[in-house]
């Protein structure tokens, strides 16, 4: 049963529903490991054979407490991804259309650092550090590790909460159907956040 919501997003691999369309595709693309959990690449371009994947993009990862980033052509063996979507048109442009102006003030940084891992060996928590600040790029995944949230801009409260503006969140329902959705902000409590990474400039022009 292919789960693709014709107005949101393109299922490509969904290893829940035993769907692989094998091809070459562009576009906005979000893979997301099942081995590990926590890997997660963001690519503007796939290729699908029988087996293998090979996938253009930005890897994020993380595993105990030190973070990964590399981009590059990835040969990853279908088995190993649980999910790839194509995020369609009409929610790029809500998120173009959402985007704050570069006049706004905020901080951009160059390269892309954690800014929050929950596991306790060793903990990583700069939330007191940017409380009240406008940090650009946020990607985050949440403690069950089912959600990735892709964001404009990410604000933390006093009570070190985020708020996340122009958000583009993927994952599984109840029901382990694939669903992509579109949010103008998404509040959510620090619980629920396994990792927070606040893309660099240098990796978005990469």
């Amino acid at each position: 049963m292919d789960t693709s919501n014709d107005k949101t997003y393109q299922s490509i691999i969904d290893s829940k529903h035993s769907i692989l369309k094998q091809g070459f595709y562009k576009g906005s693309i979000i893979s997301k490991m099942k081995k590990p959990l926590t890997k997660v690449i963001l690519s503007d371009n796939i290729n699908i054979a029988k087996n293998i994947a090979e996938i253009d993009g930005l890897m994020l990862d993380i595993k105990e407490g030190k973070f990964y980033l590399k981009h590059d052509i990835f040969s990853i063996n279908i088995d190993e991804i649980d999910y790839s979507i194509l995020v369609k048109p009409s929610i790029i442009n809500q998120y173009l259309e959402g985007q704050f102006s570069n006049s706004f003030p905020s901080i951009k940084l160059s390269n892309t650092s954690c800014l929050y891992y929950r596991d306790p060996h060793p903990k990583i928590d700069y939330f007191g550090f940017f409380n009240g600040e406008i940090l650009r790029y946020p990607t985050l995944l949440t403690s069950n590790g089912k959600n990735v949230i892709i964001g404009d801009r990410i604000v933390v409260d006093p009570n070190n909460n985020p708020t996340i503006y122009n958000a583009i969140i993927s994952g599984r329902d109840k029901a382990k159907n694939l669903n992509l959705l579109y949010e103008v902000f998404l509040n959510i409590e620090k619980s629920n956040i396994l990792y927070i990474f606040i893309i660099g400039s240098e990796d978005l022009k990469a």
